[in-house]
């Protein structure tokens, strides 16, 4: 029998594979398995840098502003995100409330400077530009 009839023999070709014929799939699936989660564990690193950053980017201010009679106070809560812009929201409150219980919301919208809300008179708001009259002539009694 010569070389030649070997290779054209058909169990020659189905021979079964042995470990080493299934070490080569296993080390691929292994090193693509390694290769996700080093990526995945770069990429939560790098988001983690992101937002660190851009938390030292924003400034967070309350400004509190007394009614002329100092029966009223405007709370001024703003988020400054630079030249991503913001967010502004202005409370009214009794001066002599407790907490966050009798807040009334007045404006809720992009960020303002805080000297665009200021009070007119002592029933009188201006938030950037637009006036809101307090209803009724005296707070609520505590």
């Amino acid at each position: 029998m010569s070389d030649a009839s070997d290779w054209t023999d058909a169990s020659y070709a189905t021979e079964p594979r042995g470990r080493r014929g299934l070490l080569l799939p296993f080390v691929l699936v292994v090193v693509i398995a390694l290769g996700i989660a080093a990526l995945g564990y770069v990429g939560y690193r790098l988001a983690t840098k992101v937002d660190q950053a851009a938390g030292g980017l924003i400034a967070h201010s309350v400004h509190e502003k007394s009614s002329p009679d100092g029966a009223w106070t405007l709370v001024i809560d703003t988020l400054d995100s630079g030249a991503l812009g913001g967010t502004t929201k202005v409370y009214l409150r009794p001066a002599r409330a407790n907490g966050h219980a009798q807040e009334v919301l007045l404006y809720d919208g992009d960020w303002l400077p805080n000297s665009a809300v200021r009070w007119r008179d002592a029933r009188t708001v201006s938030i950037n530009g637009r006036l809101s009259t307090i209803p009724g002539a005296h707070p609520p009694a505590p």
